[in-house]
């Protein structure tokens, strides 16, 4: 009997040790299973986060390059069928410079006592900024004779804390008509998020500008 209750006190004393080692087990399973899920979850957050921000960066860009296409297809008008302002010293109503990322045109808008708008594009590099100059007047200012770093009511197009745009370039070649030279534009936007260097994106646009006719 005396050997029963041995052998009965190390049984309960085996179980209780393969008890102690299957919670040990199960709760380090348990805790990897809950690290697993939360980095998962984590990792999910972060994807939905970069994908919005990825998502309102292009709608930035396309914003942005629709104003300045719907801008730009006004240049040269003059209100006189057959005919458009035309930059000094251009061969196309849209002055641009050699480096392309400068702009520069006019167009009649009989809207105020000052019925010509002129208007300049262009890029800061230095502190990543796109800018439009709009100046009203009576005669159309040369875009060669003008300086551009003078231009005056610059604003910016995107908020200059969020978004830094990286470059901006326009081309331009002229397409024959039977009876008129038009510009075909070719843009290209580059722009990154200031807070989120990671989120970038780039827009490339083409349009025909009939040069006021």
């Amino acid at each position: 009997m005396a050997l029963s209750l041995v052998w009965g006190l190390a049984k309960v004393r085996r179980q209780k040790g393969i008890a102690l080692i299957e919670m040990l087990v199960a709760s380090a399973a348990g805790i990897l299973l809950i690290s697993l899920v939360g980095s998962l979850y984590v990792s999910v957050q972060n994807h939905a986060l970069q994908r919005s921000q990825l998502l309102l960066l292009n709608q930035a860009l396309a914003t942005t390059a629709r104003r300045i296409q719907n801008d730009m297809i006004r240049a040269g008008y003059d209100g006189v069928k057959d005919e458009s302002l035309v930059a000094l010293g251009s061969s196309g109503t849209i002055f641009i410079s050699q480096s392309g990322s400068v702009a520069q045109y006019a167009y009649r808008d009989d809207r105020g006592q000052a019925p010509l708008e002129n208007v300049v594009w262009q890029h800061d590099w230095q502190r990543g900024r796109l800018a439009i100059c709009r100046e009203k007047t009576s005669v159309a200012s040369g875009a060669k004779a003008t300086s551009f770093s003078q231009a005056s009511g610059c604003t910016s197009i995107f908020e200059p804390n969020l978004i830094h745009v990286i470059s901006f370039s326009l081309h331009s070649h002229l397409v024959a008509s039977d009876n008129a030279s038009h510009q075909f534009i070719d843009m290209t936007i580059e722009a990154q998020l200031r807070q989120n260097e990671d989120i970038f994106s780039t827009l490339n646009r083409q349009f025909l500008v009939r040069n006021g006719q």
